[in-house]
């Protein structure tokens, strides 16, 4: 990637200013392809072209070696393929004068006449194929962050570099970067490390350029001799002194993470001390001294050695040497240097052998309130020797005797110690189970496994996510977890790993596919010849999230027999053929719930209860409730009497009553939900009318009370007639759809739904269904509904006025849908409820066992043992589980045993008989 901005352009002298960004030296016959935003260009010498809104574009050449350019921003851009002529001479006085012709392509961007603040930003990618440019620029990698005067700023997404040229002096942010002279930053992040690279390529700045950077790093990996850090937190501030530097980086490396600290003991500490004893080794002594005598004798100074040969993983941040002083005769101050020549042994250091140190690594004041604590900053020293020894030496500045505890003092806690800062990086951890693209059944379990590793401590837990929610746990490896009941759908399943100092990280995600499909098992019956074998389908059944009861179940396709559901709608009942023994079978098949994702709003009545101003739940999860209207003596209240071809436990009964008491359920709308006057839709629902004597308003849409008050629609059981009739008024008395359907009773449910097919905005397709079956339809009409007001069901929009139209009866299941269903479909709901329309399915078969009478389980040949137990002979057929029961009043049976496919017959006893006065016995065979 290169990335070409410029901002900024201006221009006074009236002259076209235009930036090029190609000019490329085509192939002898200039026919190089040149595609433009997935189109390919003409390809004859002089074609030209300004092409507008130019996203991408990419230019053939050689074998891997087509070159593409992408454009951030809309660009109109001139393109020009020509042959061009010249000689030598045009350029070189010398040159020869023969005429020689090329051909190019030339690509160029045209500010217009006299310019200001104009600017461009496109993007070359050299050894692109057209169809690498076309994903690029369709995932760019390059961002540009800002592209002005005063800075330029671009982001490569996939390596987290970002580099800003500071053009100004002044104090200016860009990227999250901060510059008070013009200069160059480079920085790059991986959430963990944050290095920073600032140059002055003018090479005119004269004083420090100070750096801010919107982040907050915990510590100091390396810094480039010139980089002083002002701050690492709340934002990182850098002093850069470039000046001398000839345009080249300044560097500097920051931790972003956890950190721990850690207190290194020394392993060799002593003092020296010149004059006549500067042949003494002090390397046992509780002390370590410190004093500037100024003259020969007396002066005296100490040396500590720390072993870092173990921090070679890049972590160490940073170090302090903290020394306790138990003896300070004066206000003194006091110095540390590092000591490279690391040979000294402690037993023999004195005066006269003592090694050189080099510069001071920091400085501190002394006072004479003793015990003291003392903290000198040695990071720089301790990062240049890790992987070795870093030796340090103590000096004073003044004349103070100044005595710190030595590694030998007896109190432990003033002895000297190294305290290390070291970074902790997120653990290493990966997914190593399941396999990507798994598929697997909710029914079925899974074994997530993860790999993970700390560079910079110990793994404490590893923790396993679906998504967002924890599945489990783990303290110690194998870092394994059983994962059951995981919802259908697609899984993003990852591990987290946690580390000592509290730093995690997340593994890649793994997909895996959840299969959603109900459970239907294989089932058995049992029955005699010419009786009837009822089956509860639901010992078979599963499904992920909706009870048994609430499946839907059908049965089909018997040998041998027939079949049928009972009113329960989960039991089937075979009954076998005339005289038929041996094996018969039916199927039988589940739907599981699902919502549909045309369904808007969906009323099944399914809550533990209502109230008039209460809720009418929304079953679509759309949060699109119905609030529950009750006028004067009107009533609303939950019922069981539900259709009985669908799987549901209440619906709702509305009782109306003269002309100002009744019930309805209103719920608002919007045209941005679904316009019923311009979109295609659907209305369902099951009624069941309790009387004839008024209208009965099922769905209404518009804003009066029926019958032309304003332009409505209203589907409606007719008064004094079995007649349903939907009519749309458009006036008073005047209609354009006016459909009826004949025999509905009362006291019986039927199934309704209203269809409205746009083809567009103004035409389509009104149709009416009865119980599944089409009544009519209408193309005639233009509706421009009032949508201000709320949809409402069992009812109208006026509550002082004709409330007798209101429904009086019961409705259940309602439904409406933003698209309109197909015939099918609508015939499907008079079969199943709203619920089951489109859920997952799965069939199963279940084998009945048809037995001859003589093949019925008997007991025979009871009697009782020599020693008092009961004996009897069980006979019945074979492959079949036999259980023997037990009761004393016929009433209360207990299974004594049970055998699986036994020999037949089996002599079986019960010793416990002899306990009990009566005891009564029965064999039940099961397959």
């Amino acid at each position: 990637e290169i990335i070409c901005l410029g901002a900024g352009i201006a221009s006074s002298d009236g002259r076209v200013i235009e930036t090029v960004v190609e000019n490329r030296r085509l192939t002898s016959t200039g026919t190089n392809a040149f595609v433009v935003n997935g189109s390919v260009m003409p390809a004859n010498l002089g074609w030209s072209a300004t092409v507008t809104n130019m996203t991408w574009a990419h230019l053939s050449g050689p074998a891997n070696a087509g070159i593409g350019y992408y454009f951030p921003t809309t660009n109109s851009v001139r393109a020009l393929r020509e042959a061009r002529t010249g000689s030598w001479r045009d350029v070189n006085a010398g040159g020869s004068t023969n005429p020689i012709t090329r051909n190019y392509l030339t690509l160029w961007l045209d500010h217009g006449t006299s310019p200001s603040g104009a600017s461009y930003a496109y993007v070359l990618l050299p050894c692109f194929t057209a169809s690498n440019v076309a994903d690029y620029a369709a995932a760019p990698d390059a961002v540009v962050l800002e592209n002005s005067a005063a800075a330029q700023a671009v982001r490569i997404k996939s390596t987290g570099h970002t580099a800003v040229n500071f053009w100004d002096a002044g104090t200016h942010s860009a990227a999250g970067i901060a510059a008070n002279r013009p200069c160059s930053v480079i920085t790059r992040t991986d959430g963990t490390w944050l290095d920073v690279a600032v140059a002055d390529p003018t090479q005119t700045n004269t004083a420090a350029i100070t750096v801010e950077l919107a982040a907050s790093a915990t510590g100091v990996r390396s810094l480039d001799m010139g980089v002083t850090v002002l701050q690492l937190s709340p934002t990182v501030k850098l002093l850069v002194s470039a000046t001398g530097g000839d345009g080249r980086s300044y560097r500097a490396s920051l931790f972003l993470g956890k950190v721990s600290t850690v207190a290194l003991a020394p392993v060799a500490d002593a003092y020296v001390e010149n004059g006549d004893k500067a042949t003494n080794n002090y390397g046992t002594s509780s002390s370590l001294v410190v004093k500037h005598s100024g003259g020969s004798s007396l002066t005296r100074e100490s040396y500590l050695r720390f072993d870092l040969s173990s921090e070679t993983n890049g972590l160490l941040l940073d170090a302090s040497l903290r020394l306790t002083y138990t003896t300070c005769n004066q206000s003194d101050t006091q110095a540390v240097s590092r000591v490279t020549d690391t040979r000294w042994p402690e037993p023999d250091l004195v005066w006269t052998n003592k090694p050189a140190s080099g510069p001071e690594q920091a400085r501190w004041n002394v006072y004479t309130n003793v015990p003291r604590q003392t903290i000198a900053a040695v990071g720089a020293a301790a990062r240049a020797a890790v992987g070795g020894l870093l030796d340090l030496r103590v000096t004073a500045l003044g004349g103070a005797y100044v005595s710190y505890a030595s590694r030998e003092n007896g109190a432990v806690g003033n002895r000297p110690a190294l305290i290390l800062t070291r970074a902790h990086p997120p653990p290493a951890v990966s997914l190593t189970a399941p396999a990507p693209d798994t598929v697997i059944h909710w029914s079925q379990g899974l074994t997530l496994a993860a790999s993970a590793s700390a560079v910079g401590g110990s793994v404490t837990n590893v923790s396993f996510f679906d998504g967002a929610t924890e599945l489990g746990r783990v303290a110690v490896p194998p870092y394994t977890l059983a994962a059951t009941n995981l919802a259908p759908g697609a899984r993003w399943l990852t591990a987290v790993a946690t580390e000592e100092a509290g730093a995690a990280a997340t593994s890649m995600p793994v997909v895996v596919t959840v299969g959603g499909a109900p459970l239907a098992g294989p089932g058995q019956a049992l029955t005699l010849r010419n009786v009837p074998a009822e089956a509860d389908l639901r010992h078979w059944a599963g499904a992920f999230a909706t009870p048994r009861d609430k499946l839907r179940y059908a049965v089909g396709q018997p040998a041998n027999g027939a079949v049928g559901l009972l009113a329960d709608l989960h039991t089937a009942r075979f009954v076998p053929t005339t005289d038929f023994t041996g094996t018969a079978a039916f199927a039988y098949t589940i739907t599981d719930r699902a919502v549909d994702p045309r369904l808007l709003l969906y009323y099944d009545f399914e809550q533990t209860s209502v109230a008039p101003g209460g809720p009418i739940i929304d079953a679509a999860g759309g949060g699109r409730d119905g609030t529950l209207d009750v006028v004067g003596t009107g009533i609303a209240v939950l019922t069981n009497s539900v259709p009985s071809s669908i799987v549901s436990s209440q619906s709702l009964r509305l009782c109306e009553a003269a002309n100002f008491n009744g019930a309805r359920i209103r719920r608002l709308i919007g045209t941005n939900e679904l316009n019923f006057s311009e979109q295609s839709w659907t209305v369902s629902g099951w009624f069941n009318r309790a009387a004839q004597t008024n209208e009965d308003f099922i769905f209404y849409l518009g804003n009066g009370d029926g019958f032309g008050s304003n332009e409505e629609i209203h589907l409606f059981g007719a008064n004094g007639t079995s007649d349903l009739r939907l009519q749309h008024f458009i006036g008073q008395s005047a209609t354009d759809i006016d459909l009826s359907a004949g025999g509905i009773g009362t006291g019986a449910w039927h199934h309704v739904a209203v269809t409205c097919l746009r083809t567009n905005a103004t035409s389509g397709e009104m149709a009416l269904y009865l119980d599944g079956e089409l009544k009519g339809t209408d193309t005639l009409f233009s509706l421009t509904l009032d949508q201000s007001v709320p949809v409402v069901f069992g009812g109208h929009q006026n509550d002082g006025f004709a409330v007798t139209r209101w429904f009086n009866g019961l409705l259940d299941d309602l439904a409406v849908f933003r698209a309109a269903l197909s015939a099918d479909e609508v015939k499907a709901l008079a079969t199943r409820s709203v619920a089951h329309l489109g859920g997952d399915a799965a069939t199963n078969s279940v084998a009945v066992r048809v037995l001859a009478p003589e093949e019925a389980p008997a007991m025979t040949s009871a009697g009782v043992s020599a020693g008092g137990d009961w004996l009897m002979t069980v006979n019945g057929a074979a492959d079949l589980t036999y259980t023997v029961e037990a009761s004393t009043n016929l009433l209360d049976w207990l299974p004594l045993d049970s055998y699986v496919s036994p020999a037949l017959p089996f002599l079986w006893s019960d010793p416990g008989a002899t306990l009990l006065p009566a005891r009564f016995y029965r064999v039940r065979a099961a397959p």
